[in-house]
């Protein structure tokens, strides 16, 4: 089997969606961070100045605050990601152990303004197959032989899950001239817990590739 790449044009994950998807959706996170912010404010000066009917404010805050973080997933729009990648690709259910996931390769194909307030190339689903892992987006389809990789790796996903969600996984290859690194991150999951879950079950898939070591 021949590792293939094709890069079309993109059709629904266009910087619009982008825009939309990294500033305004996460805008409620930032109002939950502000009511936060107030809500320890509120419970530090009223147990100063013994104003106690003020305090259950405070709490309302912290513990709104505690299930956005637990629900970041959702801030980080996983929802309408995954709503796109169904719609794109006509799929009603995600088959066998498809995963939708974000792509993203070294060096990135986006640069500019999209590059910079988005880390990902294409968004779509992977899948492991008998003999190749394989990819379909909004923009690139891929498939590559297990033979064809050399390692791969998994690391904190960072800011974009707030360093609590699942992990990303790169994998170096060298099936495809000027991109040595392509990174795979779950856009599937709506809470923490699940970002977890879907990531760990990412991390088993590659780790039964015989072909593959981890560095």
């Amino acid at each position: 089997m021949e590792p293939s790449l094709i890069i079309g044009k993109p059709k629904k994950y266009t910087l619009f969606f982008i825009v939309n998807l990294n500033l305004l959706i996460p805008a409620l996170g930032y109002i939950l961070g502000i009511g936060f912010t107030l809500g320890i404010f509120v419970l530090i000066r009223n147990f100063l100045g013994e104003s106690y009917y003020l305090i259950p404010i405070g709490i309302g805050s912290i513990i709104t605050y505690a299930v956005a973080i637990y629900l970041i997933p959702v801030i980080n729009g996983n929802p309408w990601v995954s709503r796109l990648v169904k719609k794109t690709l006509e799929m009603d259910s995600l088959d066998g152990n498809a995963v939708i996931c974000q792509i993203k390769f070294t060096p990135q194909l986006h640069g500019g303004i999209r590059g910079f307030i988005e880390d990902a190339d294409d968004v779509g689903y992977i899948q492991f197959g008998d003999e190749s892992i394989s990819f379909s987006g909004d923009q690139i389809q891929l498939v590559l032989p297990y033979s064809s990789l050399k390692s791969y790796s998994h690391f904190n996903a960072g800011w974009r899950g707030l360093w609590l969600t699942g992990r990303k996984i790169r994998i170096e290859t060298d099936a495809f001239e000027g991109y040595e690194f392509i990174e795979f991150y779950e856009r599937q999951s709506t809470t923490v817990l699940t970002s977890r879950k879907i990531s760990a079950a990412l991390i088993n898939e590659f780790e039964r590739i015989p072909e593959i070591k981890k560095i």
